[in-house]
């Protein structure tokens, strides 16, 4: 067992316990330029994408320790990576949950595939429900391709369940005033 000291606090770690959920950054490229995104700004920090060898080796480490959850997020946008289908399929097989942290705009083109894999829940960024607001704060983004990404999969899923569909909203002082609308945008 490993015990750390810090101040009043004590962290402990169990030898054999593992992680029920996991997040994996599959790529640190993003098709959007957020105003509120640091991500375009990490100096020294090289952006790229995750390569198969690689998550290949993570999946298997994820099978292998009893992970129940894969969010699929980070600062670069997942659908970018040209091999996610394949990612995504993985982590399915396995029978994990898995979630999908998207902006949306690549929705529509992986919907089908998306749904077909039974992938459980996407969580979408959606920071107005104004078109000029929306691509004001998702700087080279377009609130149509989200909303047509989101109709594909409602209509796929029918009366079904999944996948789950979130909306993240990340309020400033641009938007402040749509937060009110969004429940009803949903």
């Amino acid at each position: 067992m490993l015990r750390l000291r810090y101040s009043e606090w004590e962290i402990s770690s169990i030898e054999d316990s593992k992680p029920e959920e996991v997040m994996i950054e599959v790529t640190t490229l993003c098709n959007y330029s957020c105003i509120h995104c640091f991500r375009n700004n990490m100096f020294n920090e090289s952006l790229g994408i995750m390569s198969e060898e690689l998550f290949n080796k993570v999946v298997n480490e994820l099978g292998s320790i009893g992970v129940k959850k894969v969010v699929f997020s980070g600062w670069g946008e997942p659908l970018t990576h040209p091999e996610i289908i394949n990612f995504l399929k993985k982590v399915k097989d396995l029978g994990i949950y898995v979630v999908l942290n998207t902006n949306g705009s690549l929705l529509s083109k992986y919907a089908d595939d998306i749904y077909r894999l039974d992938v459980d829940e996407i969580v979408i960024s959606i920071d107005s429900v104004e078109t000029d607001v929306y691509e004001s704060i998702r700087v080279g983004g377009m609130l149509s391709d989200v909303v047509k990404g989101l109709l594909r999969i409602n209509d796929l899923r029918g009366y079904g369940i999944k996948p789950i569909l979130t909306l993240w909203f990340t309020m400033n002082t641009i938007n402040f005033n749509d937060i009110v609308r969004i429940p009803s945008y949903a």
